[in-house]
């Protein structure tokens, strides 16, 4: 017996409650950061190639290479409308770095938040890329750069209207950071690496889905630091501590809530993507997210509407997937997102890390996109 074929049918409307269709990518507008004093002749690697993280208040915008151990402040100039008049903050001159101003603090992180700039290192191990011809058979050994294991903060001093410095002191106010051991960790690093999830990760580079901060949001004495990896079974982390001023002007890891546990992990549905940044913005958080490894792939901005009361774990169908984000094979990475305004005109901005050629026509400075606000 023979069935006769059915007509091929149109494709059906969506049924109710089923997800949504992702938005499209808006068209960017750009600005340009212009670190104007880098002498283009000299053999250290352009600012503009790794920017990693950024922080703005005001007119005063800051931003972090993750391949060095300082943070350099741009400033608005609307007439140009470029962040530019650049200087270079070397951190050893503020802060005891175990390995000095040479060794690398690869800062994922920036945030700014009653009047301290916060600070953040990945805390990750690495290891040296694979060359062609090596042997897989005798990878290049796992290294730990002590100072990447850095959390810190700095006051903010408002010299103008709308120009701030970051100061090791004012008055009672001082640069504070979690201290670092010997053997290159911290309390966060050691406290997460008892966590029965995040224990088997702490070993691993952060390019092999190892442990890896790259994500800093600050609301008083609540920390949330956003990890690029591990994603596990598609999950993303988002990690939460409480900081408080410890012992010899320096910061401690305090209990999240009276006899309450010191950190809490509230996992992210992310589409299988790591955290690239975080921004606290008017109350809710906005998520930038990226491949986990050093691949290019999706990478998108989601947000959630408010953050979760203080010891209560996070309600994962908040997070809503916001504004996708442009992709390039083998650059054009999206590394850090911050809010540039203009008078009432707000617009998020977003930095790659490897950018394309077309973003650093002049090599001391680097394009970012503006895209309208998620």
């Amino acid at each position: 017996m023979t069935t006769a074929k059915k007509p091929a049918s149109r494709r059906a409307p969506a049924r109710a409650g089923k997800r949504a269709a992702r938005p499209r990518t808006s068209q960017a507008a750009h600005v340009e950061l212009d670190f104007n004093d880098q002498d283009p002749g000299t053999d250290e690697a352009p600012i503009g190639d790794d920017v990693s993280a950024l922080a703005r208040v005001g007119g005063t915008l800051f931003c972090a290479a993750d391949e060095g151990s300082s943070i350099e402040q741009l400033l608005w100039d609307p007439a140009t409308r470029r962040y530019g008049n650049h200087r270079c903050i070397p951190l050893a001159d503020v802060f005891e770095l175990p390995e000095g101003a040479a060794g690398e603090m690869d800062i994922e992180g920036l945030a700014v938040d009653g009047g301290w700039l916060w600070i953040v290192g990945s805390h990750s191990l690495k290891r040296r890329k694979l060359r062609d011809g090596d042997d897989l058979r005798r990878l290049p050994d796992i290294q730990s750069d002590r100072n990447r294991c850095f959390l810190g903060r700095m006051p903010l001093v408002e010299r103008s209207p709308g120009v701030f410095d970051p100061v090791a002191r004012d008055g009672a106010r001082r640069a504070a950071m979690l201290r670092i051991r010997k053997d290159g960790s911290n309390a966060i690093r050691r406290r997460l690496g008892r966590d029965p999830l995040l224990a088997p990760f702490m070993r691993a580079p952060a390019k092999e889905n190892g442990f890896d901060i790259e994500g800093l949001a600050v609301a008083g004495d609540r920390v949330f630091l956003g990890l690029r990896g591990p994603v596990i079974s598609k999950v993303a982390m988002l990690v939460e501590v409480r900081i408080a001023e410890g012992g010899r002007g320096g910061l401690k890891l305090a209990p999240i809530s009276h006899a309450g546990p010191e950190y809490l992990l509230h996992p992210m549905l992310l589409d299988g993507l790591g955290v690239r940044d975080l921004l606290l913005d008017d109350g809710r958080l906005l998520i930038l997210a990226g491949a986990s490894m050093g691949l290019s792939g999706p990478q998108a901005v989601y947000t959630l509407d408010a953050l979760p009361p203080r010891g209560r774990h996070l309600a994962r169908e908040r997070i809503r997937r916001a504004l996708p984000l442009p992709v390039e094979d083998g650059c054009d990475h999206a590394e850090g997102i911050v809010v540039h305004a203009e008078g009432s005109t707000r617009r998020l901005m977003v930095v790659c890390d490897t950018p394309a050629a077309h973003r650093r026509r002049d090599p001391r400075a680097l394009r970012a996109d503006l895209f309208p606000m998620p």
